[in-house]
């Protein structure tokens, strides 16, 4: 092939327009930042840490979900030693989502995790804690 033809050639090829070349459709990217706090006060995590007493009582896992390009759900999903203790559905309903969910410690210590996990099972982030007597 000459060298003019694949001048020709490129020039064509770079003329056409976007909407000619095959495109895959580019799913939104979510993203969470998790902590887990022993209360929540105006949509805000407070005394978040990475161990607790027992005397808490009950913990809260709040996060933020960004990316969402529209409504969705993700999932915080309560563990101990491995174990799932909870699944709790929540609403993501703009870009930047802060959400939150709690659970009572009934008594149990040892060592215990929180992962967001978005709509088909993904995990968006995880934090682990530990609870001692």
């Amino acid at each position: 092939m000459s060298p003019k033809l694949v001048v020709v050639a490129m020039a064509f090829v770079s003329c056409l327009p976007l909407a000619a070349w095959p495109q895959t459709p580019v799913e939104p990217v979510l993203k969470a930042e998790l902590v887990v706090c022993t209360s929540v006060v105006d949509r805000e995590p407070q005394g978040a840490d990475t161990t607790f007493s027992l005397s808490a009582g009950s913990l809260y896992c709040w996060s933020r979900v960004t990316g969402s390009s529209g409504e969705t759900t993700v999932t915080h999903v309560w563990l101990r030693n491995g174990e799932v203790l909870a699944q709790v559905p929540l609403p993501v309903r703009s870009n930047s989502w802060r959400s939150w969910s709690q659970k009572n410690l009934y008594g149990v210590t040892g060592n215990g995790e929180v992962k967001v996990v978005d709509a088909t099972g993904n995990t968006l982030g995880r934090v682990s804690f530990t609870v001692t007597p």
